[in-house]
C-alpha cells in the first residue's frame, strides 16, 4: 500500500545518510526533524537563522522568539547557533547547505520544481525556498504522488511557475522513490504493495525502471530492508546510485 506522510519522511531520512547540514521546508519535510537523533548529524538549519534546530517542543512548552522560518515552534539543540541574515543567506548562497528537502506542487523530468502551498499565514511565492533550491548541494522533492483532484504531480513538463530550474535530483512519494535522470523519472523504490501498474499510470512524466526492476520485482513489489545491503535483483536506493551516473555503485543490482 502507499506510504503515508510519515513513512514518506522517514524514507527521505535514509537518502540523508552522511549528511552534515540540511534544511526542511514546511508541510511533509518538517516531520523529518522529530524523526532525527538530536546527538547525531545532520544538523538542521532554518533560513530565518537557526543552525542546529531541533524538534518541534511539546504543547506548551515553546519560546516564541525561537522558530522555523514559517513561524512554527522548534528547539535548539546543543551546540545550536543563531545567525544574522548576512550571515544565513550567505551560508545558504555560498553553497554549504548539503541537502534541501522541499514540498511542491509539481516536478517535471528534467528537474525543474513548482512551487507548493505558502506557509500558513504567509504570502504566496518561493520565498527562501527559491535560493535554498538552488544554493544547496542536493534538492529532495517529498510529496504525494498525485493532488487532491487526483492529477499526477510528476510531469513531463511543469504548468505552474518555477521556483527552481533543473535541480531537483530526487523525489519521494507516497508511490515510490523516482530520481531524476536523462530527461526522465527512474524509479528506484515502490513503497510495498505497490502496484507497478499503479505508479505507471499515476505519472505523467517519461517513467523508467531500472534492470532491478524485472517481471518478478514488478508481480511483487518490495523494498528492501533498512540497513540491510540490497541483494541482487533488489531494488536500489537514490543513495546506492553513483554520483552523476545513471548505474548503481558496484556490487549493487543485476548489471
Amino acid at each position: 500500500m502507499p506510504w503515508s506522510a510519515k513513512e514518506i519522511a522517514e524514507r527521505v531520512l535514509r537518502e540523508l545518510r552522511g549528511t552534515a547540514v540540511i534544511t526542511l521546508g514546511p508541510g511533509l519535510p518538517a516531520r523529518i526533524a522529530d524523526l532525527l537523533d538530536a546527538s547525531q548529524p545532520p544538523m538542521i538549519f532554518c533560513e530565518n537563522g537557526v543552525l542546529g534546530a531541533g524538534p518541534k517542543p511539546s504543547a506548551g512548552k515553546g519560546d516564541p522568539d525561537v522558530t522555523d522560518a514559517t513561524g512554527a515552534p522548534i528547539t535548539l539543540r546543543p551546540g545550536g547557533a543563531y545567525l544574522d541574515a548576512v550571515e544565513s543567506f550567505s551560508l545558504i548562497r555560498g553553497g554549504h547547505v548539503d541537502v534541501c528537502v522541499l514540498t511542491a506542487d509539481q516536478v517535471d523530468q528534467d528537474g525543474n520544481l513548482a512551487g507548493g502551498p505558502p506557509a500558513q499565514g504567509g504570502a504566496p511565492g518561493g520565498g527562501g525556498a527559491a535560493d535554498l533550491a538552488a544554493g544547496a548541494r542536493r534538492l529532495i522533492v517529498a510529496m504525494e504522488h498525485s493532488d487532491g483532484a487526483g492529477r499526477s504531480r510528476l510531469l513531463d513538463r511543469c504548468t505552474s511557475p518555477l521556483i527552481a530550474a533543473e535541480a531537483v535530483g530526487t523525489v519521494v512519494t507516497n508511490l515510490g522513490v523516482f530520481k531524476v535522470a536523462g530527461g526522465a523519472f527512474l524509479c528506484v523504490e515502490i513503497a510495498p504493495g505497490t502496484r507497478w501498474e499503479d505508479v505507471v499510470s499515476s505519472t505523467a512524466g517519461t517513467l523508467l525502471g531500472p534492470p532491478e526492476l524485472g517481471p518478478e520485482v514488478l508481480a511483487e513489489p518490495s523494498a528492501p530492508s533498512q540497513g540491510e545491503d540490497d541483494e541482487e535483483g533488489g531494488l536500489v536506493a537514490e543513495s546506492d546510485w553513483e554520483e552523476g551516473s545513471d548505474q548503481p555503485k558496484e556490487g549493487l543490482g543485476t548489471s
